[in-house]
């Protein structure tokens, strides 16, 4: 059976519009009709998106990934072993390179090497002024690509004034526009 999960939301968010929707206007219940209008709106958000969810987790990871062994350069320059952040970044490299990890694994592993990350980041205000500065530029640099995938994966709901300005999610992605 193929996965009608698209399917399945666009049909929630007709039932929605065209048979609770009217209900709701007629009961003039403004919170509702908020409410209801949001559920909706992020509903379609969602199908918009759904076919891209493994792919942004799988992005986002490797994103991480590359930080992690920038900054483990970084520590190894200063001689200094971090063995938590090496184990995290070997178990989040064998999750990545397996095509059928589900999307608990990627999660997991993400969380333990963005906690690694921000334990070593929380630790560089006794570090060594040079060290600090190079991870702490690392850690800047490599944001920016998640972020740009965080502005690109939310475009369809228009929170930002230019929207011109905002990535191409496809692009990002994948390198060039579907």
């Amino acid at each position: 059976m193929g996965d009608r999960s698209i399917s399945g939301l666009k049909a929630c968010i007709a039932s929605l519009d065209k048979i609770i929707g009217p209900v709701v206007e007629k009961s003039g219940d403004t919170l509702a009709r908020e409410q209801l209008a949001l559920m909706s709106k992020y509903l379609s958000f969602l199908t918009e998106r759904l076919d891209y969810s493994r792919g942004r987790e799988r992005f986002e990871l490797h994103q991480y990934i590359v930080m992690g062994n920038e900054i483990l350069a970084i520590l190894g320059r200063a001689n200094i072993n971090h063995q938590e952040l090496a184990a995290s970044i070997e178990s989040a490299q064998t999750s990545l390179s397996k095509p059928e990890a589900a999307a608990e694994e990627l999660d997991r592993v993400g969380v333990s090497l963005r906690a690694t990350i921000s334990f070593i980041a929380r630790g560089l205000i006794q570090a060594e002024n040079k060290i600090r500065k190079e991870i702490e530029s690392v850690i800047h640099h490599r944001s920016k690509s998640i972020f740009e995938l965080r502005r690109a994966w939310f475009k369809p709901l228009a929170w930002e004034a230019d929207q011109n300005a905002v990535p191409d999610l496809e692009k990002l992605l994948y390198g060039t526009a579907r």
